[in-house]
């Protein structure tokens, strides 16, 4: 995946941090080595505060939590997970309501 990013920006990346390891693929790269290692030590040291954004069909309530354990790896033992949330806006499409939440 680095040397694909680097072909389609022209630019040298360097590798920060995997989000979520195990839920998500998503990786975060910078466009140089310092600032690389600036990222790497907030991960490291949990400076980094991750919000995510979630779609949901329906009407959600304006604050919730959610303690739905993460799936279970190889040995089928599943996480402890506990996320909370904030319904940031309720609308419609079409006949559909529609509330975007703020999760972290």
């Amino acid at each position: 995946i680095q040397d694909l990013l680097r072909e389609q920006i022209a630019n040298r990346v360097f590798p920060v941090h995997r989000l979520d390891k195990g839920t998500c693929g998503i990786l975060v790269f910078a466009l140089n080595s310092e600032v690389a290692a600036v990222f790497q030590k907030a991960f490291f040291s949990r400076e980094v505060k991750k919000t995510y954004w979630a779609l949901v069909a329906g009407e959600a309530p304006r604050n919730g939590k959610i303690t739905v354990p993460l799936s279970g790896n190889k040995d089928k033992i599943k996480k402890p997970a506990v996320s909370q949330f904030h319904r940031a806006k309720l609308g419609r499409v079409g006949e559909e309501t529609l509330s975007l939440l703020e999760v972290w």
